[in-house]
């Protein structure tokens, strides 16, 4: 705990819940590192406001709707933990931009709280005589942190190896550390050569040879004989020409007339029959058998003519609807979601381990009979040993603690609160439990019990 700082307790007002730091007499906060949080949503830093109470001060650091990290390191799992840390470091690293730095905050991983979207808060407690380098203060803080990721008794994962690694060396360093924390940068792999488009040889013109002019062979003129002007056939050694023979016109043939008029008759009679009822011609089609068949054929798809290159898509007929189980509303016929308690085993209680006490613990709830073991025993509406469907319980709700012969119960920063024989508690403070103690979590009901000896 830092120097100047009487005790941290919690308190709630409602609706909200709040860390309370009371420093001790004559102590003050630094007022304008105070007044720019009180001003300014600084990343990583929860919001505070300052009081006075009986001539001290108070810094109240609100926490409402907040774990603490330390408590939840294991459950986010080892990835989801180094993105808290990651984001964490960087706004470690912008806090000189609200003229603050790291050693003005409280780093103490036990109050080191991160909301349900995976954000880091720490408390700003900015005190004068804070250290300047704050690197000594970041390697122990985030030694511890990572430290509750790693199994008892075991070695960290190879996914932690680096981190722990770097943070245990003498020359800590926030900047070097943070870079750990980014996405290593792949080098980009070496465009593939485009293979060039082969394009066809580029032929220069032919020019046609140029051929000599050939010279025609000279050939004798031939005479010929002059023909009659009057036609008709010139026999040599004879005077005159032998006149040609008139054609004598063919006689009309009466029974090719009768035919031919016959067909015309016939082809106007056809023509008229082709007419039909509206003076459309009907034009008988031929079909194609080969294409007929195709078209026929479920395996083969023509494609329209000018249309696209992708065969046809078909219809699918949408799943065939199921109706709602019956059920889940209630007595009205309403959709009000059914609220209740869901039991891990299936008998009905838990098994019970020996803890060496010689008396077994219970809890009484909705005719249920709970045998508390395997502590920390955890109570909520998920991921939890007593799991509660019903939205007024939060997540993890309420965690009961032994020690020895005795138990604790411990309010985990629930929305709706937890109420101890009325009382309600402050969130992250183990309380005593007593036998025949009545416990409320929102609006469900327990009673705590010790049976046997």
């Amino acid at each position: 705990m830092k120097n100047g700082i009487l005790s941290l307790t919690y308190s709630v007002a409602e609706p909200k819940t709040f860390l309370a730091a009371t420093m001790e007499d004559g102590c003050s906060p630094l007022r304008f590192c105070i007044a720019m949080a009180e001003r300014n949503k600084i990343p990583g830093i929860l919001p505070v406001s300052q009081e006075f109470e009986d001539g001290r001060v108070v810094l109240y650091h609100d926490i409402t709707g907040k774990y603490r990290l330390t408590d939840r390191a294991r459950d986010l799992g080892e990835e989801a933990f180094l993105k808290v840390l990651g984001s964490l470091c960087q706004d470690l690293q912008g806090l000189p931009d609200y003229f603050l730095r790291a050693a003005h905050c409280l780093l103490d991983p036990a109050q080191t709280y991160v909301d349900r979207y995976g954000e880091a808060f720490l408390p700003l407690i900015p005190m004068a005589d804070d250290a300047e380098d704050s690197s000594p203060l970041l390697q122990k803080f985030f030694m511890t942190l990572l430290g509750a990721c790693v199994p008892v008794g075991g070695a960290p994962s190879p996914r932690l190896a680096p981190f722990i690694g770097y943070v245990i060396q003498p020359t800590f360093r926030l900047e070097e550390f943070a870079e750990l924390f980014a996405a290593p940068k792949s080098a980009a792999p070496p465009p593939r050569p485009v293979a060039p488009t082969p394009q066809p040889p580029v032929q220069p013109p032919i020019t046609p040879p140029v051929q000599p002019p050939v010279t025609p062979p000279v050939t004798p003129p031939v005479k010929e004989a002059t023909p009659p002007a009057s036609g008709g056939i010139k026999i040599p050694g004879m005077d005159g020409v032998i006149p040609p023979p008139v054609p004598t016109p063919a006689k009309p043939d009466k029974k090719a007339k009768k035919a031919e008029a016959k067909k015309e008759k016939e082809a106007k009679k056809e023509a008229k029959k082709s007419f039909g009822l509206f003076g459309k011609k009907h034009v008988e089609e031929k079909v194609d058998m080969e294409k007929q068949a195709l078209l026929i054929s479920d395996n083969v798809q023509i494609p329209p003519v000018g249309g696209s290159p992708y065969p046809p898509v078909r219809p699918v007929s949408p799943p065939p609807y199921t109706p709602a189980p019956a059920g889940g509303g209630d007595s009205s016929g309403g959709s009000r979601p059914w609220t209740g308690t869901v039991q891990l085993d299936t008998a009905g209680t838990t098994a019970l381990f020996d803890q060496g006490g010689g008396r077994t613990a219970v809890l009484l709830h909705a005719g249920q009979r709970i045998v508390l073991a395997d502590f920390p025993f955890t109570i909520g509406r998920s991921a939890c040993r007593y799991t509660i469907n019903n939205p007024n319980v939060s997540r993890t709700h309420v965690t009961i603690i032994r020690q020895g012969d005795s138990y604790f119960i411990q309010d985990e920063n629930s929305s709706n609160h937890t109420y101890l024989n009325g009382s309600m508690l402050p969130p992250f403070t183990p309380t005593p439990l007593e036998p025949g103690s009545e416990i409320r979590l929102g609006n469900e009901y327990f009673q705590f019990q010790l049976e046997g000896m």
